[in-house]
């Protein structure tokens, strides 16, 4: 009896720490709001609008103008003078630079790598000589590598861009939410709400 005690306390503890483990890698994907952040409620902020398209794609539009570009994201949200919203922006830009080069990049390489089977293999039909793909080979994987290496890239930026607009809102709303903090009475790092002001 002892020891089945022993193992379902061990369980439980892993459990509790697996929990705030979660809980606390949530709050710094999409930190909360601290005292030293913008003031909730902004005068002369709106709120971005989000509305889902069709294939999962997030339209946003602010003031009735539609959001496209970095560029209006960044007149927007930086004048909110939010770090975590700034931040989340800039590496959605940073994001956003690297990967169409890489999709682009991949997509040439792609169509370089048929285009080279096709040349071969027409000189295979006229001549009937053994032909090496390897180079062919080499430049279909290199060029679907980037691709998709670009895809994931661009997907962090769609999520980055997404977040900087939910940090963007809660703060001009002045929303409270639940975020990992110190908690002096218990010294220790605890779930608390957090209110913004």
């Amino acid at each position: 009896m002892g020891r089945s005690f022993q193992v379902k306390e061990v369980l439980m503890r892993i459990f509790r720490m697996a929990g705030v483990f979660l809980i606390g890698w949530g709050s710094l994907v999409v930190p909360s709001v601290a005292a030293e952040s913008a003031v909730g409620k902004k005068a002369g902020h709106k709120p971005i609008d989000l509305q889902l398209q069709v294939g999962g794609r997030v339209q946003y539009s602010y003031d009735g103008m539609e959001l496209k570009e970095y560029k209006p994201f960044e007149e927007v949200i930086f004048g909110l003078n939010d770090p975590h919203a700034t931040r989340f922006l800039k590496s959605a830009a940073a994001d956003n630079a690297v990967s169409w080069p890489l999709i682009i990049g991949g997509g040439l390489l792609d169509v370089a790598a048929c285009v080279d089977f096709v040349v071969r293999y027409r000189d295979y039909r006229e001549t009937g000589n053994t032909q090496n793909y390897t180079l062919s080979w080499s430049l279909l994987g290199a060029g679907l590598t980037a691709g998709v290496i670009g895809y994931f890239i661009q997907e962090d930026a769609q999520v980055n861009k997404f977040n900087a607009v939910k940090r963007y809102n809660a703060v001009v709303r002045g929303e409270a939410e639940v975020s990992m903090i110190y908690l002096p009475e218990r010294k220790a790092l605890g779930l608390g709400l957090v209110q913004r002001f």
